[in-house]
């Protein structure tokens, strides 16, 4: 089973309503067959559907035949010192129930409680845990091993390093090189709603409503051999709700403004879509995962006489038990410097809106005062126009009765 977490995490390692936009004499305009043809032909490659090998394995812990099926994309050649180890029962020549398979050798150090079947073979749509101890990755959802690997559930990476210390949680569905998924970390505001179908285009949205930023959202279309950006991005701005497109460099440089016909943004809105349907389906499948680990692990976890497979250390069987434990102190201290940045953030854009608002409230005081002044002045003019005509018309009733004795013009 070797090749279900290698598989993911080889994944997992790398790391989105407006007006109508119509064609303006200022932009370059783009119509939707025109912006699909630029994005598909800046594709590196199309993925090819990944051949699954599959092979029966005899693990070293075990005395009696009790072969067990592996699954692998090239990880023995890596490590030809790969030994499997099976806690679990037999039967028949073959491995059988829950159980934990141990792939451990030279550059190999992963694990995974899972369901065995019939002829050693994985069980279906079942619940399994799998931790990659090298790479600090871990996975905790449900499986399907019949034809390809699909997988429906929470993947974690944890980045620790001398001067680093993060953690990418993943929860949606992947099957080969076909997903769904949303990405998010304790260390970070935005969460990443990502899909690939097979066309080589990672359609991505990045939500920034737990941001400061004044983008709201951001729809981008990313190479899925390469990563980069394959020619556009959409950026949705907070305040207003506007859209604005433009052209993007490979190395996801902003370039010129342009205008882009709205259905060719589509593809990213059903991109959504489908992530949210797999996330939610990941959260059930992820509890299952829970329950089961839950379960072998206090089993495992609580007993200090415990049936260690032949030729393992004790510290290797109970490793899972500390795994997470070994990060705590790391993950509290990153997520308080985390917490403190932000909020030191939020007081920022706080104090900020506050000066804009005071701002635009003398802008709008001034702009009064102008109108009233305004008001006043034209009153005035208009009082000193009727004083003069009234004056005006005074003078000429007076010079008509005194009639030549006083000289009016």
């Amino acid at each position: 089973m070797n090749k279900i977490i290698t598989f993911v995490f080889s994944f997992v390692f790398f790391v989105v309503s407006g007006c109508e936009s119509t064609p303006k004499s200022s932009l370059q305009y783009y119509s939707t067959e025109q912006a699909n043809y630029i994005i598909h032909s800046n594709i590196s490659k199309i993925p090819l559907k990944k051949e699954l090998k599959r092979f029966m394995v005899q693990p070293v812990n075990k005395t009696q035949e009790c072969l067990i099926e592996e699954l692998d994309d090239g990880q023995y050649e890596l490590d030809s010192s790969i030994q499997i180890y099976w806690d679990g029962q037999c039967k028949d020549g073959f491995a059988i129930g829950i159980g934990r398979a141990f792939a451990i050798g030279d550059y190999t150090d992963m694990e995974q409680i899972y369901q065995v079947g019939q002829l050693g073979k994985a069980v279906n749509h079942k619940p399994v845990v799998a931790i990659d101890y090298i790479r600090n990755t871990s996975m905790r959802g449900v499986i399907d091993v019949e034809n390809t690997i699909s997988f429906s559930g929470h993947m974690q990476v944890i980045e620790d390093d001398t001067n680093h210390f993060g953690v990418i949680n993943s929860m949606g569905y992947i099957e080969n090189d076909n997903y769904a998924i949303q990405i998010s970390s304790p260390f970070d505001t935005v969460n990443r709603y990502m899909s690939h179908r097979g066309d080589g285009v990672i359609y991505v949205t990045e939500d920034y409503s737990s941001d400061f930023k004044s983008i709201k959202l951001k729809l981008t279309f990313l190479d899925f051999e390469t990563k980069i950006n394959l020619g556009f991005a959409a950026i949705q701005y907070r305040e207003t709700g506007n859209w604005a497109y433009h052209e993007m460099s490979p190395t996801n440089q902003y370039l010129q403004k342009v205008s882009i016909e709205n259905s060719f943004f589509n593809s990213s809105i059903e991109s959504e879509k489908t992530v949210l349907v797999a996330e939610h389906k990941a959260k059930q499948d992820y509890q299952e995962a829970i329950d089961l680990e839950r379960i072998y692990t206090n089993r495992v976890c609580s007993k200090e006489n415990l049936d260690v497979p032949k030729g393992m250390t004790k510290n290797k069987y109970t490793k899972i038990c500390v795994y997470n434990d070994q990060f705590r102190s790391k993950f509290e201290a990153a997520k308080a410097e985390f917490d403190l940045s932000l909020a030191r953030k939020r007081e920022e854009h706080r104090s900020k809106q506050e000066m804009q608002l005071k701002l635009r409230n003398t802008k709008a005081v001034e702009s009064q005062a102008r109108a009233a002044q305004s008001q006043a002045d034209s009153a005035r003019r208009q009082a000193d126009a009727a004083v003069s005509q009234s004056l005006n018309s005074n003078r000429q009733v007076y010079c008509q009765k005194a009639g030549p004795l006083i000289m009016c013009n």
